[in-house]
């Protein structure tokens, strides 16, 4: 999930439902696991913005957050010897 918030953020032509998409699972992961708090819920956030305008910078800095906060959790591969 980090890799691939990392790959639409850096992508020029990311489009704003796949964004969307993209944040919807992240929100999932953190609510499924307990990951964050709930007085505003990730998932909502999400619907927030696609009821909204399309806004790219929001739309960023929601995946930011979300990738920010599931990082501590991210697996690492084990290195080819």
């Amino acid at each position: 999930m980090i890799d691939l918030s990392n790959k639409w953020l850096k992508d020029p032509a990311g489009t704003w439902k796949d964004g969307l998409d993209l944040a919807e699972t992240a929100a999932h992961l953190l609510e499924a696991g307990e990951l964050t708090a709930m007085r505003i819920p990730p998932t909502q956030e999400v619907e927030m913005l696609r009821q909204g305008e399309v806004d790219l910078k929001a739309l960023k800095g929601l995946i930011i957050k979300f990738k920010d906060q599931l990082e501590p959790y991210k697996l690492i591969q084990p290195r080819n010897n």
